[in-house]
C-alpha cells in the first residue's frame, strides 16, 4: 500500500479546499460570534458527506481514524457563522 503525505488547506469562508480525489482524516474549526456549521461535500454541488455544529467562540478539532472520509472529486466546505476551517488530509 502506497503512502500519501499529509497536506493543510484552511479557509475562511466558503469554497473548495481540494479539487482533487482526498481524504479528510482531520480537521480544527474555529467557531464565530454566534453557533454556526461547517458542511463538507464532495465538490460544490456533490453530496453533502460530513456536518459538523460548533458552538460560538469554540474551536473543534477532530482526527478520523483508519482511511479517512473519501471525497472522491473534492473537498468543499461551507461556512456558516464560522471563522476558519484548516483540514488535513491525503490525496
Amino acid at each position: 500500500m502506497a503512502v500519501s503525505d499529509v497536506v493543510t488547506a484552511s479557509v475562511t469562508s466558503t469554497g473548495d479546499m481540494t479539487t482533487r480525489r482526498s481524504r479528510l482524516r482531520g480537521f480544527v474549526v474555529s467557531g464565530g460570534a454566534s453557533d454556526g456549521t461547517v458542511t463538507f461535500k464532495n465538490t460544490s454541488s456533490g453530496a453533502t458527506l460530513l456536518v459538523l455544529p460548533v458552538n460560538a467562540d469554540t474551536t473543534e478539532t477532530l482526527n478520523i481514524p483508519d482511511n479517512g472520509v473519501l471525497f472522491s472529486s473534492g473537498i468543499h466546505a461551507t461556512l456558516s457563522n464560522i471563522d476558519r476551517v484548516t483540514i488535513f488530509f491525503t490525496g
